[in-house]
């Protein structure tokens, strides 16, 4: 099982100069592009890059040039769909938090929920995302009849994925939902500074068990799934730490089980109705954003790497053209957000929701290399 080294990391920062040689960048990336192994101490000479305006265009070229090689022009859109905004947690940057009086609980019957698989599906979706934080209740057998009706309700639309992202379970509840139909296990680990997280995490809550949340892989891999998605929450910890944590973390995975991450995904923190901590502790530019997202590419090329819709468009698809491949277009974080729209009580944090085929059709008719201020005049809400 994964057990952190958070002094390995922070030797490895501390051992690479600030600034960085072209050279020794240049021999960096003439490995991402050939495909071989990154180690942790090139990971850090990419982080370096933001310092110099043209090393960080190096490293975002060599992230799209690596992209373009191994998925073309595929861009992997998906949907997120929430079962329950109930939760047993109390995590300071999170409207879900179970001592946030300012939100409307609830939580979605099979029925209910089969009526927002179809309306998302009717839409054209067949990557689902279900979604849920530490619901007491729907574990095991009963969150698998959640995964069970989306599967069903995809393969009347001629199939497609689903993807779990909750809290992390045991084992043997991985397999259940294995057996129901789940696809993919995301989860993003906050960040590896356990410090910062024991302060957002209160103890006596589940999530407050730092080394389980980080074990989730293990648990989900030995229970015979093969796609995860991994990441962290930027905003909590510092940058370069977790960025390089976050890459050793998935090598020891890819070392041990032979799987590489199907997916990275980093959100950053956003402000959230009734969430005790409104703003982040370590804030993350946007070029700092770019530059973990091509980072992220350069040292798993196989890997999509995840963004949403907590972003503008216009920053998505500059990210798409840096490394990314993974998006979303419509969302809502709140249960019944897609067949409810009167409702707007509930929602986990901020973002945005936009027109999927407005979307596209500005992905096909630029090929993400045309003018992006045109991408803002397709959301349709806010929530």
């Amino acid at each position: 099982m994964y057990l952190f080294n958070a002094q390995k990391i922070r030797s490895i920062l501390d051992a690479v100069p600030r600034e960085i040689k072209t050279g020794d960048l240049k021999e960096v990336l003439v490995k991402g592009i050939r495909g071989e192994e990154i180690p942790l101490e090139d990971v850090v000479v990419l982080l370096r890059a933001i310092r110099n305006e043209e090393q960080f265009q190096k490293v975002l070229r060599t992230a799209d040039k690596i992209k373009r090689k191994v998925f073309g022009g595929e861009v992997k859109i998906y949907v997120p769909v929430y079962i329950t905004n109930v939760c047993a947690n109390n995590c300071f940057y999170c409207g879900f938090r179970k001592d946030n009086r300012q939100i409307v609980r609830s939580t979605l019957t099979v029925p209910e929920y089969t009526r927002e698989i179809e309306f998302v599906t009717g839409l054209g979706h067949r990557t689902i995302e279900i979604v849920l934080g530490y619901h007491p209740v729907l574990r095991g057998p009963k969150l698998a009849e959640y995964i069970e009706t989306t599967k069903s309700c995809l393969a009347l639309r001629g199939g497609g994925s689903t993807i779990l992202m909750s809290e992390p379970m045991e084992e043997e509840e991985y397999r259940t939902h294995r057996t129901a139909g789940l696809d993919e296990v995301y989860c993003w680990l906050e960040t590896y500074d356990e410090t910062i997280y024991s302060k957002v995490h209160p103890s006596g809550t589940h999530k407050a068990n730092f080394n389980y949340r980080l074990q989730i892989f293990d648990r989900v891999l030995r229970a015979g799934i093969k796609r995860y998605g991994m990441g962290i929450l930027f905003g909590l910890g510092p940058y370069e730490f977790d960025v390089l944590s976050l890459m050793d973390h998935a090598a020891y995975l890819q070392n041990t089980y032979g799987i590489p991450p199907y997916a990275f995904g980093i959100p950053r923190l956003k402000k959230a109705h009734g969430a005790k901590m409104q703003k982040p502790i370590h804030r993350i530019s946007n070029r700092e954003y770019r530059l973990a997202v091509a980072i992220s590419r350069i040292v798993f090329p196989t890997a999509h790497t995840y963004m949403n819709t907590r972003e503008n468009l216009t920053l998505l698809l500059q990210l798409l053209k840096g490394g990314g491949s993974e998006i979303n277009a419509e969302a809502s974080t709140r249960p019944g957000g897609y067949t409810e729209h009167y409702l707007h009580d509930g929602e986990q944090f901020f973002h945005y929701s936009y027109d999927s085929k407005k979307v596209l059709e500005i992905l096909k008719a630029n090929e993400m290399n045309g003018c992006f201020d045109e991408a803002m005049s397709v959301i349709v809400r806010r929530q």
